[in-house]
């Protein structure tokens, strides 16, 4: 018994041993790590609050400030804060900030010919409007990601 007690204990302290330097090496490279989100998260409102604010006040015009913090509370809170990859910060405020945007669905408008016409295509057949929604909202996640990439210097 004394054996296994002696076996497991050393385990034990060479497993601390490993977790203290990894927790060395995350200290060490946390400030790079918060900067490099802080750049992230600007960028995200730089570009998409002003553009494409999801917010509303009283009589449904655009937040601008509203949806600026909004996202800012999303990706600060979020639990794989902070991020270090503008790709996951966009997943992020997706489900917030770009689905269901009325200003963002709004660019279909530009972008489909008969649409442009004057064409309603909300009423496309069943699926299409909601597809040609969803390819919208990638395109635009696509843009949102180059444009924080350049931004931060990738």
């Amino acid at each position: 018994m004394n054996y296994l007690t002696n076996y497991y204990k050393n385990l034990s302290e060479q497993l601390q041993e490993k977790v203290n330097h990894l927790q060395k090496l995350l200290n060490e490279n946390a400030p790079d790590a918060t900067g490099m989100h802080s750049k992230i998260v600007d960028s995200i409102v730089k570009h998409h609050a002003s553009a494409y604010p999801h917010k509303r006040v009283g009589d449904h015009s655009k937040n601008i400030e509203a949806s600026a913090a909004h996202i800012k509370e999303i990706l600060n809170k979020h639990p794989e804060a902070p991020f270090t990859d503008p790709e996951k910060a966009i997943k992020a405020i997706h489900p917030h900030a770009i689905e269901a945007n009325y200003d963002l669905e709004a660019r279909i408008y530009d972008t489909r010919p008969d649409a442009a016409m004057g064409g309603d295509i909300s009423e496309l057949p069943q699926g299409e409007y909601e597809e040609l929604t969803q390819e919208n909202e990638e395109d635009y996640a696509e843009e949102l990601h180059g444009k924080v990439m350049k931004d931060i210097g990738g």
